[in-house]
């Protein structure tokens, strides 16, 4: 199991977030609904698990490591890493697709059954390989949740702004004039001649 292990591991190496959130951002079509909110969450992930770990200082188990890792264990990078990307992924997909984005609901399916593969799996790996605790494994999913819900209100809060801007009438739009009053009508109790 080795290979296929190492292989889906990598899923959430920081080389492979790196260039999917690069990629996330060249594409015009991806860079504002999942470029930009996927690297800013990946970045405040990494700074907070890399802060985490500095604090802990927990040292790796003193097993066999079928790959080589250095910094502390706790918690998984791997396992925040996977969290935040395919997480907040699934959820940005299913948002868009209830705002009626040009892929259908079948999509959105089929594409949250792919990133759940390693979102599930990529945490179980680490320990395996012998590079982590699962305690370290929880630690990261538990980071990486905190980033996305933290994401998911940035985002809900700035389409609310958006939605209370477009509903509120524009300040320069020209209101109804007021009728001046008719030159040639006579007012009230007064006689035309």
């Amino acid at each position: 199991l080795s290979p296929a292990v190492i292989a889906l591991t990598n899923a959430a190496d920081h080389h492979v977030l790196i260039a999917i959130c690069i990629i996330l951002l060249i594409l015009p079509r991806t860079r504002r609904p999942f470029g930009i909110p996927i690297s800013a969450a990946s970045l405040g992930m990494t700074i907070v698990n890399n802060v985490v770990k500095v604090l802990v200082c927990r040292p790796r188990p003193e097993v066999v490591h079928l790959v080589t890792e250095g910094n502390y264990s706790f918690p998984s990078g791997h396992a925040s890493g996977s969290m935040v990307l395919y997480g907040l992924a699934i959820w940005l997909i299913w948002h868009h697709a209830k705002a009626g984005a040009s892929y259908s609901k079948k999509t959105a399916l089929f594409l949250t059954v792919l990133l759940l593969i390693p979102l599930v799996l990529v945490g179980p790996t680490r320990v395996y390989l012998g590079v982590h605790f699962p305690t370290d494994i929880l630690g990261g999913w538990c980071i990486g949740a905190v980033a996305i819900a933290v994401t998911v209100e940035v985002i809900l809060a700035a389409e609310g702004r958006r939605a209370r801007l477009a509903q509120t009438p524009d300040q320069n739009s020209t209101a109804p004039l007021a009728q001046a009053p008719d030159q040639n009508s006579t007012a009230p109790g007064s006689r035309s001649k």
